[in-house]
């Protein structure tokens, strides 16, 4: 987990009295979620597994029902961007 935490100062406040202590904080960055080349969200969050991350999302926003709706999902953990497309639905017959 080295890299991915902080050890700070922090104030907190419970019922009325303040204390000062170092506490342990995970560090967030931004993320940028493209959907079909569209930029489509940006969220602060852990940079680890993007991938998952933005599939949660669109599901929980109901763009997508399940992976089958996924035709290819690509994360950059390092530049914090997650690229996914989206299968086009198929034409009823004419």
């Amino acid at each position: 987990m080295s890299g991915e935490t902080s050890r700070l100062e922090v104030l907190r406040i419970i019922g009325g009295k303040t204390e000062s202590l170092r506490d342990v904080l995970i560090k967030e960055r931004p993320v940028t979620i493209f959907l079909d080349d569209i930029e489509f969200a940006n969220l602060m969050c852990s940079p680890k597994n993007l991938d998952r991350l933005a599939v949660g999302f669109l599901f929980a926003e109901g763009l997508i029902r399940s992976k089958k709706d996924i035709k290819k999902v690509l994360a950059d953990e390092k530049d914090g961007v997650v690229w996914v497309e989206l299968k086009k639905p198929k034409k009823p017959p004419e």
